[in-house]
Order: structure tokens, then sequence, then C-alpha cells
């Protein structure tokens, strides 16, 4: 890209929201696709009464929920497959790569915020040499 660096940085951040967004949406309605064939699981929500209205909401609210469930697989945190093998491997194997996709998404930002700071630590070391060569020509402050 051709424009400036303090433009390239935040252009980078949203490129990686963007697709952190896209990873959860695509993952929250595969997992609404899977558990609306056999109507077995039951929602991280609703683990307390152990019943689940989940099937007979509107669609905005198992929008809601698949996606608050792809969030979940995503850091690793409350998953429940419940009912056969197919629902278990689908969760182990996004479970990890959420936590492949979390170290990659860590990494990025601290690249980023590293690149941020580049700038700030350059002028630095240049203020720093400015001093150490006025003071070692003993000049008056």
């Amino acid at each position: 890209m051709n424009v400036k660096e303090d433009i390239k940085q935040p252009l980078k951040l949203t490129k990686l929201i963007f697709f952190l967004m896209m990873y959860l949406h695509i993952l929250g309605c595969t997992w609404h696709w899977i558990v609306q064939e056999d109507k077995e699981w039951i929602p991280p929500l609703d683990y307390v009464f152990v019943t689940s209205t989940f099937f007979e909401q509107d669609v905005n609210y198992k929008y809601w929920m698949s996606l608050y469930h792809a969030v979940l697989m995503l850091t690793g945190n409350d998953i429940g497959p419940r009912n056969d093998t197919f629902q278990t491997v689908f969760v182990t194997i996004f479970v990890t790569f959420g936590a492949i996709l979390n170290a990659y998404i860590f990494g990025e930002l601290v690249v980023l915020v590293s690149v941020m700071n580049e700038k700030n630590s350059q002028f630095v070391k240049k203020l720093d040499v400015c001093n150490t060569a006025m003071k070692n020509q003993c000049l008056p402050k």
C-alpha cells in the first residue's frame, strides 16, 4: 500500500478485526446448522436449567446465541457438545484452531503496538544523543 505508516497500522488493525468477525460469523452459522439437525444442544446460558427453548426462539436469538457459542469456541470456554461424536469432533477441531488463532491475533497486536511505538523510541534515542553531545561539549543549560 502506498500510504503513510501512520495510516497503515490502523488499516492492519481494522483488517485483523474484520477477519476475526468473519471467522466468528461463519463458525456461529456453521454451529447453528449442525445443532439444528438434531435439536439436542443446550446453549451455555441454559446449562443451569438443563432444558432450552433455543429451537423455539426467533432467528435473531438463535444467531446471537450461536455467535456467543462461536466466541466461546474461540477462547476455549464452557463448550457443550451434546449428542454425537460429530459435534464433539467439530468442537475439538475448532477449539484447537481457536487457540492457534488467539496466538496469531495477540502476536499481530504486539507487532502493531511495537511499530506504533517505534517513532517514539527513535525520538527518545535522538534526544538522548543530543543531550549526551551537549553534555560532552560542556554547553551551558
